[in-house]
């Protein structure tokens, strides 16, 4: 039978170990979350803003095409950053936004573009479906960090817990952003494309496959 200085010293043993067990559980997420969250800040949102802001270039509207430029700028420097839930959110909706914008105004665009114009259209239609390539391959990563933070926190001790809040929540937000913004990428194609049909822009044939 344990004394009170045997009972106490198992009592610590296991505190030890729940934190060790927690420190572990969300090792796999925080790595996870870090790959996604470089990809999307690094490289497939700014590819998408960047391509937007020449598709709006091409249609006139360089004020818009400006903000959206300093916006995949922000991007890719915060990728090289520690990983922020604002700055996030924050390009997600620059991107979406963008999209929107961009179908907006192609839709109210009038008149031929010149062959410069038209090339530039095609260059940015381009870089936007990379970007989008680039988040369509990033689904299942999504739903595997998705899948990871439920297991991840059960074994957190409460002091564990409290230290991993900022990255649960980022990795919840990731996890559900990744599809979101896809989707409004994928939507924003369609009038991308009816806009160059119209206005009899050579896209290349390969270029939409799959999309």
């Amino acid at each position: 039978m344990l004394g009170k200085s045997g009972a106490l010293a198992l009592c610590i043993s296991a505190v030890v170990m729940s934190g060790q067990l927690g420190a572990q559980g969300i090792a796999p997420v925080q790595a996870k979350l870090k790959d996604v969250y470089v990809t999307m800040l690094g490289s497939a949102l700014p590819d998408i803003a960047r391509g937007e802001a020449m598709i709006l270039d091409a249609s006139g509207k360089k004020d818009q095409a400006a903000a959206l430029r300093a916006s995949a700028d922000k991007m890719t420097q915060g990728a090289a950053q520690d990983p922020s839930e604002d700055l996030f959110k924050a390009s997600v909706t620059s991107v979406s936004d963008g999209a929107t914008k961009s179908a907006d105004t192609l839709n109210t665009k009038s008149g031929e573009l010149s062959a410069e114009a038209k090339q530039q259209f095609i260059d940015g239609l381009t870089k936007y479906v990379v970007g989008t390539v680039k988040l369509k391959s990033l689904k299942g990563d999504a739903e595997s960090l998705s899948a990871m933070i439920g297991p991840a926190t059960k074994g957190l001790s409460m002091m564990d817990a409290v230290r991993a809040r900022g990255t649960i929540s980022l990795a919840k937000t990731v996890a559900t952003g990744v599809p979101d913004v896809t989707a409004k990428s994928i939507s924003g194609l369609q009038a991308i494309k009816a806009f160059a049909a119209a206005r009899n822009i050579p896209i290349p044939a390969n270029l939409l496959q799959g999309m």
